[in-house]
């Protein structure tokens, strides 16, 4: 309503006009597909994006579709080199692991962590069992690197399939800023859950 009386006033004005927070409220309820689109309007709409949300199921099929899951991974790439190097609200992945994306999906985490300085991060390599029974990827799991969230602020962690690598001392790493974690299809040991537990002095919730 405000918005609207605001334009009647000024039948100049464009949504370059109005303030952050209400472009940033907008951008929430976009895909981020439409989201990085909204760069070619205005440079001033890239530090917007808090929100990067990646979901493979809802990705436009390319032709051919074998060649989607490359598609999927650039554009994934694209993405995060376009973002500038502001602080991120949440970065949230669904996608289909194979080994040859490793690399990409290193350069994400890392990304994501370090540079974006992302306060949630989710990654879900599981889409649905049916397709993963029917593709040769099944057998693959991600190894995800948990040190590299001491040069981060992460503050929850939801991961979905993937191999959980520990650092030998968990208890001298003191991730302070974790202070919920979701795992699921994730396999760990007695011993692990309390090495876990003794590098997460502020761990509030744990979800295995």
């Amino acid at each position: 309503m405000e918005v609207t009386a605001i334009a009647h006033r000024n039948p100049n004005r464009t949504l370059n006009d109005l303030p952050d927070e209400i472009l940033l409220h907008i951008l929430t309820f976009f895909p981020t597909l439409d989201v990085v689109q909204t760069s070619l309007i205005s440079r001033k709409w890239r530090p917007l994006w808090s929100h990067l949300r990646f979901s493979y199921e809802h990705f436009p099929l390319n032709d051919p579709p074998s060649d989607n899951s490359d598609f999927f991974a650039e554009f994934v790439n694209r993405a995060i080199i376009l973002r500038p190097h502001h602080p991120i609200d949440l970065f949230s992945l669904s996608f289909i692991y194979h080994h040859r994306f490793n690399l990409h999906v290193n350069y994400w985490v890392r990304s994501i962590v370090t540079h974006l300085r992302a306060l949630e991060l989710h990654l879900d390599f599981f889409i649905d069992r049916e397709y993963h029974q029917t593709d040769d990827s099944f057998n693959h799991k991600y190894e995800f690197p948990f040190a590299i969230l001491r040069n981060g602020v992460v503050a929850v962690l939801k991961l979905t399939r993937v191999e959980l690598t520990l650092p030998t001392s968990m208890a001298a790493i003191g991730l302070v800023s974790l202070s919920s974690m979701y795992l699921d299809e994730v396999y760990m040991t007695d011993q692990n859950v309390t090495n876990l537990i003794s590098g997460c002095p502020n761990l509030e919730e744990l979800e295995l």
